[in-house]
């Protein structure tokens, strides 16, 4: 759902650095927005790595208390953690697949090319009148598509609205 984060914080970056930044006289201010341009390139690294980071986290986790548990057993004084631990890993929750948002991403680009590809194949089969009266529950259905596509996409963009955008 374009644009991307990384374009958005790539974005956000220049706008800072390009138009806001150099407009700023008071040195406070200018250590203010230096100090958000660093706070949108942590955005833009945590968006790159943190889901990878995440899983083998959780992983490495499972497997150190998985070889910590035997050497809990038999101590009194650490019965409670033993048992948290324990519980933690009889709770028999599978770790999750893990998500790979480039590829999942250049898999949606390419889903959207060739969504872009038949419409304008539509487009231009529309010009005679039959094809297109047999084409139209093609072009409703992808309309009806779309139509959802941008109701996920208000969700992400409302918090962008300024005072021109969309009222509600």
């Amino acid at each position: 759902m374009r644009p991307y984060p990384p374009e958005l914080l790539r974005s956000i970056n220049k706008s800072l650095n390009e138009v806001i930044i150099p407009e700023l006289a008071d040195d406070w201010a200018r250590y203010v927005a230096r100090s958000m341009e660093k706070i949108i390139d942590h955005l833009a690294r945590r968006w790159e790595h943190e889901i990878e980071f995440l899983a083998v986290d959780t992983a490495e986790l499972d497997e150190l208390l998985r070889e910590l548990l035997p050497a809990l057993d038999g101590r009194p004084e650490l019965a409670a953690a033993r048992d948290a631990v324990a519980e933690r890993l009889d709770a028999g929750e599978p770790l999750p697949p893990v998500l790979d948002i480039d590829a999942l991403t250049a898999q949606n680009e390419a889903y959207r090319s060739t969504l872009q590809r038949l419409i304008e194949e539509l487009e231009a089969a529309a010009a005679d009148d039959e094809l297109r009266k047999q084409l139209d529950p093609l072009r409703a259905r992808i309309r009806i598509h779309l139509r959802r596509e941008l109701d996920r996409d208000i969700v992400l963009a409302e918090p962008a609205y300024m005072l021109f955008g969309p009222s509600r």
